[in-house]
């Protein structure tokens, strides 16, 4: 038969120690609140959406369609780009899932990459290394939505993907 005062000290233990799992799992508030603007090194991002108010948008560096000449991308390997040889950059694959019944305006690094449809997907390449993407609903009699700017660390040749809800 064990004794009782080892069985409280094993009793009090088992209690502590899930206690600090809890802890550990549930993550600070302060984690929680940075999540936002923290570089990422998920694979896999969910947020939702803020209202924005209508003027200039701190986010968006070029919102044109036009292509520019003398900016020049190099092709993906995949594509018929130049394959890498150990080391070489390896570009990123990012993925936008859109989990909203609007029409939603996507920018990588501040420059504008497309619309992702309603509950549609957008995919795109980005580089390695450090990304910001944000995400902007426009409405006519209503307050625009925007998402982000989402920060993330790409990795090479990987998939990042990022969700976004009402």
């Amino acid at each position: 038969m064990i004794p009782k005062k080892k069985l409280l000290v094993c009793l009090i233990a088992i209690i502590v120690g899930l206690g600090l799992l809890a802890i550990v799992a549930a993550g600070s508030p302060q984690e929680k609140a940075s999540t936002k603007q923290a570089t990422k090194d998920a694979k896999d991002v969910t947020t939702k959406a803020e209202t924005r108010a209508s003027g200039t948008d701190a986010n968006i560096k070029d919102n044109s369609e036009t292509n520019n000449p003398n900016m020049q991308e190099p092709a993906p390997p995949e594509k018929g780009g130049p394959k890498s040889r150990g080391g070489g950059p390896v570009p990123c694959h990012i993925r936008v899932d859109n989990r909203t019944p609007w029409l939603i305006r996507i920018y990588i690094d501040g420059n504008y990459r497309g619309v992702l449809p309603r509950f549609g997907d957008l995919y795109g390449l980005t580089g390695n290394g450090p990304t910001t993407a944000y995400g902007l609903a426009t409405f006519v009699n209503a307050p625009n939505k925007s998402w982000g700017p989402q920060a993330f660390r790409c990795p090479a040749g990987g998939i990042y993907t990022w969700h976004l809800y009402q």
